[in-house]
């Protein structure tokens, strides 16, 4: 998010990079198609984060881990 928020808040005309701060080898012409990038990235965190919850809370259930 502080990516897109970088993106937004630039000045008209401003002349940056169009590369993703993530990936880095990637690199767009519209600033729009890099903003959309940054949320993929986003949603494949989101997904990682509940696979994470959910496999630790298995553990916890057969006593192979205490989650706090």
């Amino acid at each position: 998010m502080k990516y897109i928020k970088e993106l937004k808040g630039r000045k008209k005309g401003e002349n940056i990079a169009l590369k993703c701060k993530i990936c880095k080898e990637k690199t767009f012409t519209a600033t729009a198609t890099l903003i959309y990038h940054y949320r993929s990235h986003a949603g494949r965190l989101a997904v990682w984060q509940n696979h994470t919850i959910q496999m630790s809370l298995a553990l916890e259930k057969q006593g192979l881990m205490h989650v706090c």
